[in-house]
């Protein structure tokens, strides 16, 4: 199954040093009221200034820095990222790209997300 591109502008844009979260919930299809049982699984995020960056602005994991909080081990689908104002505050330019990963039990790679992301930068400092 491809990507689904979803831009995170608008509404959906970080701010730099401000918190930031988004929920989500993956399902099949329209018909799937509950979505996938994610207990068992994995997700990886990154944000790069470009698609061929060689380095990732941020690298997020549900696994080493619980940015990212699958479920509740109830058979929820729930997908959580939590940014802390230290993380966006990494976020030192404009425009970004992303995509977001889930791993299964048998290490199978899904690209649920990818898209671009605007970053409105901060101008209050400490």
């Amino acid at each position: 199954m491809p990507a689904t591109k979803y831009d995170l502008k608008d509404t959906r844009r970080i701010e730099q040093g401000a918190s930031y979260w988004w929920d989500l919930l993956w399902k099949d299809d329209a018909e799937d009221e509950h979505g996938k049982d994610l207990a068992a699984w994995s997700a990886r995020m990154q944000i790069r200034e470009k698609k061929d960056s060689p380095t990732a602005l941020l690298s997020l994991t549900s696994e080493v820095d619980g940015a990212i909080t699958l479920g509740d081990g109830q058979g929820d689908a729930n997908i959580s990222i939590y940014l802390t104002p230290e993380l966006t505050d990494q976020l030192t330019v404009m425009s970004a790209v992303y995509d977001l990963e889930l791993v299964d039990t048998n290490d199978d790679v899904f690209r649920l997300l990818e898209g671009s992301i605007a970053i409105s930068l901060n101008v209050t400092r400490e």
